[in-house]
C-alpha cells in the first residue's frame, strides 16, 4: 500500500502522464472532427442531391443487389431504393432498373457494379448496362468514356479484356483512355480492348462493325426488347443504317461549310475549314474539343490546320447559343489518302520453300493478331487449367482452330477468343505443349498462323513423390 501511495504521489510521474496525455486528447479530438466532418459532408452532399436520386427497382423476386456507401457499407436493396452521388449498386443475381428523372431509363444485368459519380456521370465496371435515355448523359467504362446523346439506344458490355458499345438507335461519341476518338451509327458496335485502352497512335474507328447475329439472338437483347428498336429505326430511316444526324448536304442547317462535304477525300495532311452561319444564337462552335474562330460581324468561321491522322476521319460539330446550350450537331467522314491505317493484316504464306528440314515456322509478330494473356509466350505455370485469349482484326476472321480442333462458341467476324488449356480434357500436360493457331476468313482460307505455348511444371510434391 505505500508503493502505491508513493507512486501515486510521485511528481516525476504525474509530470510524464500529463506530457503524454495531453497530446493523446488532442489527437483523437482532431479524428473526431475529421470523422464528423466526413459524415457530415456526405450528408449535406446526399441532401442537396435529394431531388436528382436515382431511382433503383428490382426487376424480379429473384434478383439480389446491394447499394455501397462511401465508407464500404453496404445495404441489401430490398424493393426499392434512391441512389445518389457517391453512391455505387452491385447486383448479385437477375437485373436491376435505373429510372433517372428525365434523362433516361437503365438496365443493369446481373453481376453489375456501377457508381453514381459526383459530376453527375455513370462508371460501368462490369457486365451489362442497356442504356435508353431522353437527354444526354455521359457514361465511363474501364477502357472507353461515352457521350450519349439525345433519344438514344444502347447496350454496354465490360469485362476484363474488352468495353464493347452496341449502337441500336441515337448517336454516341466514343473515346478510349488516351482520347482517341469515334462515332457510331446505328446498327454498328465497336469493342476497345484494355491493350489498346491508352494507346495515342491508334485509330479506334477501324474497330467499328456491323452489329452482329451473335448478340441479336442473346437472352439479353431479347429481354430488352433490342429487336423492336431495330424495326423502330428502321421503319423511321427505310434501312436502318442512315445517319439521320450525318450532313448529307449543306441545307437546313444552322453552320454550312464552304470547302468541306462529307464523305469528302483530301489527300492533305492539313486543312483550314471554313464555314458561314446566319443564327444569331450562335456563340460558339467546337469541332471535337477544338473552338472554331468566330467572326460574328461576318458571320464567318475557321478551323485553321486540323490535321487528319487516319485514313477514316469522324468530324463531330456542335453548335452552341450563349448559354452553352447545344443547338445543332453535324457528323462528316472525311477519308485521307495519306493517313495511317491500322488495319493492314500481315498473313504469312501457307507453304514454305523447300528445305532439307520439316519446320515448322510463326509469325512473332502480334500486330494485329494479339495474344493478350497470359502475357508471356511461352508461359510456364503449375496449372491445371490455363485460358489463352487474343485478339484479332474486325470482320477478318470466321473460324479459328487450335491444334485443329474449331472454336464453336465464338459467331464470325468476332474479335474477342479465348480458349482453355485442361489437363482433364487431355490438352495440358506435364512439360512442352505447342498450340497452333489457325485464322480462316470467310472462304475458309488461312490467312494467318501463330502459336502459344505452355510449360507445365510438376509440383515439388508429385515431383518428391
Amino acid at each position: 500500500m505505500r508503493n502505491r501511495k508513493n507512486l501515486g504521489n510521485n511528481p516525476q510521474i504525474l509530470k510524464n502522464l500529463k506530457d503524454y496525455s495531453i497530446p493523446l486528447v488532442i489527437i483523437w479530438i482532431i479524428l473526431l472532427l475529421v470523422i464528423n466532418f466526413v459524415f457530415s459532408s456526405w450528408k449535406e452532399n446526399k441532401s442537396k442531391e435529394n431531388t436528382n436520386g436515382l431511382n433503383i427497382t428490382l426487376d424480379s423476386v429473384n434478383t439480389e443487389a446491394y447499394v455501397q456507401y462511401p465508407w464500404d457499407y453496404k445495404k441489401k436493396i430490398e424493393a426499392w431504393l434512391s441512389l445518389y452521388k457517391w453512391e455505387k449498386i452491385i447486383v448479385k443475381t437477375w437485373t436491376v432498373t435505373i429510372q433517372w428523372k428525365d434523362i433516361g431509363e437503365y438496365k443493369i444485368n446481373k453481376l453489375w457494379e456501377v457508381k453514381y459519380n459526383e459530376d453527375g456521370t455513370l462508371a460501368l465496371f462490369s457486365s451489362d448496362l442497356w442504356v435508353k435515355n431522353k437527354k444526354p448523359i455521359t457514361v465511363n467504362m474501364r477502357f472507353a468514356n461515352l457521350n450519349i446523346w439525345e433519344n438514344s439506344v444502347l447496350n454496354l458490355t465490360q469485362n476484363d479484356v474488352l468495353s464493347t458499345i452496341y449502337l441500336l438507335d441515337g448517336f454516341v461519341e466514343i473515346s478510349n483512355l488516351a482520347g482517341k476518338n469515334t462515332v457510331l451509327a446505328p446498327w454498328q458496335k465497336v469493342m476497345i480492348a484494355r491493350i489498346d485502352a491508352a494507346k495515342e497512335d491508334i485509330d479506334i474507328s477501324l474497330q467499328k462493325e456491323d452489329l452482329d447475329d451473335y448478340f441479336k439472338a442473346s437472352d439479353w437483347f431479347i429481354l430488352n426488347n433490342g429487336e423492336l428498336s431495330l424495326m423502330q429505326k428502321k421503319d423511321s430511316t427505310g434501312t436502318g443504317k442512315t445517319l439521320t444526324w450525318s450532313i448529307q448536304d449543306n441545307s437546313n442547317t444552322l453552320i454550312h461549310f464552304t470547302n468541306l462535304q462529307d464523305e469528302q477525300t483530301i489527300s492533305e495532311k492539313t486543312m483550314t475549314i471554313n464555314g458561314t452561319f446566319e443564327d444569331e444564337e450562335i456563340s460558339f462552335i467546337k469541332l471535337w474539343n477544338i473552338d472554331a474562330t468566330i467572326n460574328q460581324t461576318e458571320k464567318t468561321f475557321s478551323f485553321v490546320n486540323f490535321s487528319f491522322t487516319n485514313k477514316t476521319n469522324d468530324l463531330v460539330f456542335k453548335v452552341y447559343n450563349s448559354n452553352e446550350e447545344i443547338i445543332g450537331k453535324y457528323v462528316f467522314t472525311i477519308y485521307s489518302t495519306i493517313g495511317q491505317d491500322n488495319s493492314t493484316n500481315t498473313s504469312p504464306s501457307d507453304t514454305n520453300e523447300s528445305s532439307l528440314f520439316d519446320v515448322k515456322n510463326y509469325s512473332l509478330d502480334d500486330t494485329n493478331f494479339k495474344f493478350i494473356s497470359p502475357k508471356q509466350n511461352p508461359y510456364t505455370s503449375l496449372d491445371d487449367v490455363v485460358m489463352i485469349e487474343w485478339l484479332v482484326p474486325a470482320r477478318t476472321v470466321s473460324k479459328i482452330e487450335v491444334n485443329g480442333f474449331a472454336l464453336t462458341k465464338f459467331p464470325q467476324n468476332w474479335t474477342y477468343w479465348k480458349y482453355y488449356a485442361n489437363k482433364d480434357f487431355w490438352n495440358l500436360k506435364e512439360g512442352l505443349n505447342v498450340y497452333e493457331v489457325k485464322y480462316f476468313d470467310a472462304s475458309w482460307k488461312v490467312i494467318y498462323k501463330n502459336a502459344f505455348s505452355i510449360i507445365k511444371e510438376v509440383s515439388s510434391s508429385w515431383a518428391s513423390n
